[in-house]
């Protein structure tokens, strides 16, 4: 689990391309369970998704688009590895 504060409003991209593992991301904001979300509104977790125009990466790598991030608050970036379910953040 890696966290993050932004001092700006950002939005950023993700992924997991050229990981050796079985990788999903998932991102919270300030609390365990709160997901963060995109640009386009849509939770920012990610299970076996290219980033668009890259064809090379290995199998089961994973891309979220976007995700908002206010500045002050704090983000929760966990990379999950393995055949796993949402895994809760705890912390």
């Amino acid at each position: 689990v890696y966290s993050f504060t932004p001092t700006t409003d950002v939005a950023v991209n993700m992924t997991t391309c050229y990981s050796s593992f079985d990788t999903k991301l998932y991102v919270y904001e300030n609390t365990a369970g709160n997901l963060a979300v995109t640009t386009t509104g849509a939770d920012a977790c990610s299970d076996d998704t290219y980033p668009p125009g890259v064809d090379d990466c290995t199998a089961w790598t994973s891309y979220i688009e976007g995700v908002m991030m206010t500045a002050g608050n704090t983000y929760y970036l966990v990379v999950a590895v393995g055949p796993v379910e949402r895994i809760p953040l705890a912390y």
